[in-house]
């Protein structure tokens, strides 16, 4: 099957925004430390989703239609694109569902009960959620460190070794 490794990209694409989304949204006492900018600025989850819809159906796109149409290094840097979205909203995923475990461990120590998620009080959650502009703070340290310097290095150094290869010194 020629486009199974594009059914694979699309699918894991697909699956870690769910997975990602539905940790979020799962319990409505803790959406509010969803850090991204879109949904500090817009405070409305829907939006975020829309804008995820966006990126990722736009990214899809390119996978599918856009590839064979344009250099290499295009191509490289929409794969490149598609795999870090797929592991960041994986991993933001399994960071949503430990921070509930956190809060939930920090709001019983302070209170001396022991809430499960399922029941603890919005009151107590709303005690720890951080102010935005350090929840900003965070997402664009972390993007930055962890997303944009990488995508920068391996973009300048697919782009380093085109242009050896095409000197024929690789």
């Amino acid at each position: 099957m020629k486009n199974r490794l594009r059914y694979f990209l699309t699918g894991f694409l697909i699956l870690s925004a769910l997975f990602d989304l539905y940790t979020t949204v799962s319990h409505k006492n803790f959406i509010a430390f969803e850090s991204n900018p879109t949904f500090l600025f817009s405070g409305g989850i829907i939006l975020l989703a829309i804008c995820k819809i966006i990126v990722m159906l736009f990214l899809i796109y390119l996978l599918w239609v856009r590839t064979n149409k344009r250099a290499d290094v295009y191509n490289f840097f929409y794969i490149y694109l598609i795999l870090t979205l797929c592991v960041y909203q994986s991993y933001a995923g399994v960071s949503n569902i430990q921070l509930k475990k956190d809060i939930i461990d920090t709001v019983n120590y302070d209170t001396g009960h022991n809430y499960t998620v399922n029941d603890v009080p919005a009151a107590e959650v709303a005690k720890l959620i951080p102010k935005k502009e350090s929840q900003m703070q965070y997402y664009l340290n972390f993007v930055g460190v962890s997303i944009v310097f990488p995508a920068i290095l391996a973009l300048s150094s697919f782009v380093i070794f085109q242009r050896l290869k095409r000197d024929d010194i690789v």
